[in-house]
Parts: C-alpha cells; structure tokens; sequence
C-alpha cells in the first residue's frame, strides 16, 4: 500500500464553494494532519497543494464513482467526509492515530465513527471513548466522518445506490457480515473532529439558519454566490415519494432476512 490512510472528501462539481470552505477550515483546524487529502469530484479540476489530490470521473451514479475512486486510492484504510462536513476546532490527531493502532491490532473491525448513533452496544468491547455497536443497528454503513478500511467499505456498497440508499440498504448488508465490528462515540463523549454534520446546503439551497452559526462560531463569512437560502421546509418530502422509499426498505430488509437465514 501506498498509504496507510488518506482522508477523502467525498464531494460534487456543483459543490465547489463547499469544498473549498471546508479545505480551508482543514487547513486552519488540522494543520498537523498525517494524511494526504484526496478529493473525489466528477470532471473540476483545480489545485489546492502538493498534497491535496483530486479524483475525476464521468461516471454519474454516485456510489459507482465513489467505489472507483476508493479502489484508486491504494491505501488500507481511508477517512471518509463529505464536501459540507465543516470542521469547527482544532482535531485530536492522537485520538484519530490511536483509533488506526487499534484497528491495525483488531482486523475484524471494519469502521471508527468520530459520531454517536443511536442503538445498542456490545458490553466489554470498549476503546477509548468508543463503543462495539450490535448488528441490528441504523447506519452501519453511514457517511459520517470516521475510519473505514477501504476494501470492506467498497465490499458493502452498491454501485447502483444515491447516498441515502447506500447508508440504508448498505447497513442492511453489514448485519450480514457476522465477524465485522463497527464502532461509533460514546454519546456523551466530545468529538475528537467537531464538525457540524452538513446541513449547510440541503437540496441546493443554503440552510440560512446554519450559515448564521457557522460564520459566528468561526469568524469568517460565507460566500453564498446564485445559491438560493432558505431557513425552513428542508426536510419535506410529499406522500407518495415517503410510500414508495418506506416499501422500499421493507422489501430490502425482508429479502436481506432470508438472505441471512440462508447463510446461517
């Protein structure tokens, strides 16, 4: 391997103003950063430093061109953010090396989540202030930031899924890999990255309500450029695209079930 870990944005051409303000806030949050940074985008090309690489591809489906920019990268794990995943403190870099010693030292532990998620947790497999999660857990695959080892996370995904299918139907997948780990924060615990979890912009428009937080908390001021901003109504989604996404699951997870009786 090339690399032990390298940290990759997992971003879009029409994002560029997202990428470019969190590099900045990597570079102001994190200036003692042990990985190279590799930026997964379709065809921009740009140059932000030696050590700042960007991954092209025409491929539209985005899980495919992300699985094909994970292969690319050559390195036993990677670190996974998304374009509006905006650092707000200065990063515990020890905590993120430990999380890599301790996954080097335990193979069947696939994923590190610098995040909290709801579920229950395996006692008495505790590190540091992070927990085993049980398999019948939401968001086994999530793209929150955290560690993955690259070759079990392009193994869970579909090349045919958007993101909110893949962290879905993927977590469905992961409960079947049996002897796999997945590990998230004790709830009550800080982050050793504070981010603000996205949200920044929602269906293409900026969420006004956290453009104010951010450019208080940091001190610095947002370009919104054409980008429409709202502050309500992000979230809504009409009847029938909620039937159709709820009978989705259902028949992934009933197909998933047999498949797991099957193998068992």
């Amino acid at each position: 391997m090339e690399n032990e870990c390298v940290l990759l944005m997992l971003g879009c051409d029409k994002n560029i103003d997202l990428v470019e303000l969190n590099l900045d806030m990597i570079k102001r949050f994190w200036p003692d950063c042990p990985f190279p940074v590799y930026i997964s985008l379709e065809t921009y090309h740009g140059n932000y430093g030696d050590n700042i690489k960007i991954m092209n591809s025409n491929e539209t489906k985005w899980s495919k061109r992300i699985m094909e920019h994970l292969a690319g990268l050559n390195s036993k794990y990677v670190m996974i953010t998304l374009d509006d995943f905006i650092i707000e403190d200065f990063v515990h870099t020890q905590t993120v090396v430990d999380c890599i010693n301790f996954m080097n030292e335990n193979p069947q532990v696939v994923n590190m989540a610098f995040d909290a998620f709801n579920g229950k947790r395996i006692p008495g497999k505790d590190f540091k202030h992070f927990q085993c999660r049980k398999k019948r857990s939401n968001c086994l695959l999530n793209w929150q930031i955290g560690l993955w080892r690259t070759d079990n996370l392009i193994e869970l995904m579909d090349p045919n899924e958007n993101p909110w299918e893949s962290e879905v139907f993927g977590s469905m997948r992961a409960e079947l890999k049996k002897e796999s780990q997945f590990y998230c924060l004790d709830v009550k615990m800080h982050k050793p990255i504070e981010y603000n979890n996205g949200w920044l912009v929602v269906r293409g428009c900026w969420n006004g309500n956290e453009i104010k937080r951010l450019e208080q908390k940091l001190n610095i001021k947002i370009d919104t450029g054409d980008r429409l901003i709202k502050y309500k109504d992000f979230q809504y989604i009409s009847f029938f695209p909620r039937v159709k996404r709820r009978l989705k699951i259902i028949f992934k997870r009933y197909n998933y079930k047999i498949k797991s009786r099957l193998e068992a």
